[in-house]
């Protein structure tokens, strides 16, 4: 994968997006650490939807040790609210 820093990025933006559709991505940099990515639509098309559900759960797994479990724990859900809307 090419990287390439914020600075240059904004001197060749349309080369990078010709690089990034044929590479797939580009990893933009700053000072050194990876910030962003140019990614192309292909390769975008073809990545796995995540729902939130699934990236939540995702998430929970990664942080749970440190944040500890009942902290994440997601709370029952309440009956809705009848709402009056005054005309």
């Amino acid at each position: 994968m090419k990287r390439v820093s914020i600075a240059e990025a904004k001197q060749g933006l349309p080369a990078l997006v010709h690089e990034a559709e044929r590479l797939g991505e580009i990893e933009l940099t700053r000072r050194g650490k990876t910030v962003a990515y140019i990614v192309s639509a292909d390769r975008r098309a073809h990545e796995p939807k995540r729902t939130f559900v699934a990236a939540f759960e995702q998430w929970r797994e990664r942080y749970a040790s440190d944040v500890g479990d009942d902290a994440l724990e997601v709370p029952a859900r309440r009956p809705a609210r009848k709402v009056v809307i005054p005309r």
